[in-house]
């Protein structure tokens, strides 16, 4: 349902697009003897009517052949965005793609026909992704003209005559001879595809030489289509099968020339295959060479129909998580190699770029030269917008069969155009390999170590080690936390005393930071914000061997984290609760066995000022504003919800009133804590509750999201404590 809603939403803001049409497109035939002209006409019943005059072309001359109103599915038929068109040979018909969002199919119109060509089943299996699944092919039974129709999935052809739109039988015969017709002009198409791109390229060098060619250049039906080459798939034809093998060899090429032809595989990208991905990663799937692989599979009969490739088509465009699904499709033909980049300073903004080099070969000799070298690069700031760790993980799930060696280059800084080898301020890798990769096989856990430095470039070399180092103090905290701390100092600078530290362990803790208050549930003031611990993982001299972490105050109770996020290489212990308004606590580390690791006395860099009331006994009565708030119990949840429920009555002058109500009721310990009482220190014995009263209309039209029950100017703040054992526990 998630993904109707989505493709709804689409078509409602493209519909909201077409509101100012343009006046009129004209399309031309491939042979520029004929021209439709599209011109809109009006709207009605959320269809866009349009009128279609098809021309004659002589000597740069357009007179009008015929003219017909159509119409489609809004905004099906865009004069700015004309559909695809197949011309009649003489001009007294057109096929056009009328319903371009809705898909319904193709559509024959001539003066006095407008017929569907047949719809399409998106919930039907496919071997492809490809948004267009029928191919139209014009074609003559016994001087009739015919429209035939292939369809991809079902690899079957319809018919219809093209003066009267009825069906007509697709007989063995004919099937035979549309096959057979369908594969030249592709292969036709093909060898045009390929001499246009050696035309872009000659027109780089030799503007004049490419004119020429372009003059004497023969015309086709139409331009190349990745249905085109399904077509060749689904067919089998074994002489075709070099077709798909050029785009899949980075040494042919082909390859550069389909390089962004395919339609773009829509992922959230390949499982990670080692010991952990990380919260960098850099994945490199050539679309174009998996699609063409996907191609070869479907010929060789090893390919299998799922559901999620029709329906992966319909994401394109659309939300990033319509219908996106992970990459799980195998590699039959190509390998894989997944590994991890450790570097000498954090991966931080700005980032520069990395570049990746795959060398194809038994040396690495004279490497920057050799045929079939393929680089892969990442320059973004969003590798870092999670995390900003010393290392990374990599992903190459595209790699032609073959031996290779892999190298980086972190070209760290400006002007980014150090291709080759590390500039003043980067660092570059040793190679690593020869890697003996195998179609369907998977290489992993290589480790690329990008330290090596360039001669030059001393300062900026000083500046990423006064990095590294405050990333292992912790005073570089994880990018997902930017924003969120509202104080943050080192370990050192905590830690009063050190009391126990087990002899030939290794423990140690970064920082420790005080969070901002954060949004709670809907209608809900703020979370008081938490202390998070920072803890990397490892140093320079090895693992750390913390694994639990609880906060004791001066009783001996125990604060524990709620949260451990664990991310990059550096853990975060989350307290939601502790010792705010004491100016020191103790600090305990321990093993995954419980094992003790360290005891320390922490000095409170951001004490807080205790508040404590008097209780009082329920039930209790108090004012709020010119009522009064009558209690009877209070209620505390199961685990560690920090709402108090409360049995209440709201009276004015003697009598209820139920348009008020009580929200935003929270349990609150001395230090200010929004828990439990379960989780208070043993010596407190009362429970501060506070909440708000307001009348319930006052909530009608506000979105209980975005609004903070407290900034509601007609809430009234209460507060009150009670005995702790006067708390009762829910059924």
């Amino acid at each position: 349902m998630m993904h109707r809603r989505v493709f709804v939403i689409a078509i409602v803001l493209a519909s909201m697009v077409w509101r100012v049409p343009a006046a009129s497109q004209d399309i031309d035939s491939p042979d520029g003897k004929y021209r439709l002209t599209i011109e809109f006409k009006a709207e009605a019943d959320q269809k866009t009517i349009v009128t279609a005059t098809m021309k004659a072309v002589s000597l740069g001359i357009a007179r009008p052949l015929w003219k017909k109103d159509i119409a489609g599915d809004d905004p099906s038929i865009s004069p700015t965005d004309p559909p695809p068109v197949y011309f009649g040979e003489d001009g007294s018909f057109f096929v056009f793609r009328r319903y371009r969002y809705f898909y319904e199919g193709w559509a024959l119109v001539n003066p006095s026909v407008e017929r569907s060509l047949g719809g399409y089943d998106r919930d039907r299996p496919s071997y492809f992704i490809s948004r267009e699944p029928k191919l139209v092919h014009l074609a003559r039974i016994k001087n009739t003209p015919v429209v035939a129709i292939w369809d991809r999935d079902e690899d079957s052809w319809t018919a219809f005559n093209a003066k009267s739109g009825e069906a007509l039988p697709a007989t063995p015969e004919l099937i035979k001879q549309w096959n057979e017709a369908r594969r030249e002009e592709v292969l036709r198409k093909i060898d045009q595809f390929r001499a246009k791109a050696i035309a872009k390229k000659i027109e780089t060098a030799a503007p004049a030489v490419a004119r020429f060619l372009k003059e004497r250049g023969p015309r086709t039906s139409g331009d190349l289509t990745e249905l085109d080459l399904e077509f060749l798939a689904v067919r089998r034809d074994a002489r075709d099968r070099i077709i798909f093998e050029r785009i899949i060899d980075a040494k042919d090429p082909d390859s550069a020339r389909f390089e962004g032809f395919f339609d773009r595989f829509h992922s959230w990208g390949r499982p990670f295959q080692g010991e952990s991905r990380g919260a960098v990663h850099f994945e490199f799937t050539n679309t174009d060479r998996m699609a063409a692989a996907r191609l070869l599979a479907v010929m060789d009969g090893k390919a299998e129909k799922k559901y999620s490739m029709n329906k992966s088509e319909m994401s394109h465009g659309l939300s990033s998580n319509s219908e996106s699904y992970i990459d799980r499709e195998p590699r039959r033909t190509l390998g894989e190699i997944f590994g991890s980049i450790q570097c000498s300073t954090p991966i931080r903004k700005p980032m520069g770029i990395f570049r990746f080099y795959l060398i194809p070969g038994d040396d690495t000799n004279d490497w920057t030269k050799r045929p079939g070298k393929e680089m892969y690069e990442h320059q973004s700031g969003a590798a870092t917008e999670s995390e900003t760790p010393d290392n990374a993980t990599f992903a190459f799930t595209t790699i032609n069969p073959g031996k290779y060696f892999l190298k980086a280059i972190w070209d760290r800084r400006a002007p980014l155009t150090d291709l080759m080898q590390a500039g003043p301020g980067d660092y570059e890798s040793a190679f690593v390999g020869p890697f003996d990769v195998k179609a369907g096989g998977v290489i992993t856990n290589v480790t690329l170590v990008c330290t090596n430095r360039a001669s030059r470039g001393e300062e900026y070399y000083r500046a990423d080690e006064a990095a590294l180092q405050q990333w292992e103090n912790g005073e570089i905290t994880p990018a997902s936390s930017y924003g969120a701390e509202s104080f943050l100092a080192v370990a050192a600078k905590w830690i009063l005393k050190t009391n126990a530290v087990t002899e030939g362990r290794r423990a140690w803790i970064n920082s420790i930071a005080l969070r901002k208050d954060a949004p709670c549930k809907p209608f809900q003031s703020p979370m008081p914000g938490g202390l998070t611990v920072y803890v990397r993982e490892r140093d320079r001299a090895g693992k750390n061997e913390l694994s639990q972490l609880e906060i004791r105050d001066a009783h001996g109770c125990a604060f524990k984290p709620t949260l451990l996020q664990d991310a990059s290489g550096l853990a975060q212990f989350y307290f939601p609760a502790f010792p705010r308004a004491d100016a020191t606590w103790t600090l305990a580390g321990l093993d995954t066995n419980n094992q003790p690791l360290f005891d320390y006395t922490l000095t409170n860099l951001v004490l807080a000022t205790a508040r404590e009331l008097p209780a009082n006994p329920l039930p209790l009565e108090i004012k709020i504003g010119a009522r009064e708030l009558r209690v009877a119990e209070v209620i505390r949840g199961s685990g560690e919800h920090w709402e108090a429920r409360l049995d209440y009555k709201i009276f004015e002058n003697g009598n209820r009133d139920t348009n008020w109500i009580v929200m935003d009721a929270r349990f609150l310990d001395r230090h200010g804590n929004a828990t439990t009482p379960t989780n208070f220190c043993r010596e407190e014995k009362t429970v501060r509750i506070t909440g708000r009263a307001l009348n319930r209309w006052t909530l009608r039209g506000l979105n209980p999201m975005s609004v903070d029950v407290a900034k509601i100017p007609a809430s009234i703040p209460f507060e009150f404590a009670v005995p702790r054992e006067s708390i009762k526990a829910s059924d």
